[in-house]
């Protein structure tokens, strides 16, 4: 079951950084620079339930060296 939700980074990514994510397995994202400095990265992540995927996307941006300053999933109601 694929699950998408955005995580929000605290700076905007150099391309560097962009690459570092993609080989640490974040080949299912779409990372998109926003103009106050900030990195929104949307997931959409396979996974049993939405608990498991945001977990895994943690470790992805972990990995990648990048530090994680928010989240933002679906509403329920949206997704039904």
């Amino acid at each position: 079951m694929n699950h998408s939700f955005t995580l929000t980074v605290d700076h905007r990514l150099t391309d560097d950084e962009l690459d570092r994510l993609f080989e640490a397995g974040g080949d299912d994202t779409a990372p998109e620079r926003t103009a106050d400095g900030q990195t929104l990265i949307h997931f959409d992540r396979e996974a049993p339930n939405l608990g498991q995927a945001v977990a895994s996307a943690l470790g992805t941006l972990t990995a990648a060296g990048l530090t994680v300053i928010g989240i933002t999933a679906p509403d329920p109601a949206e997704v039904a």
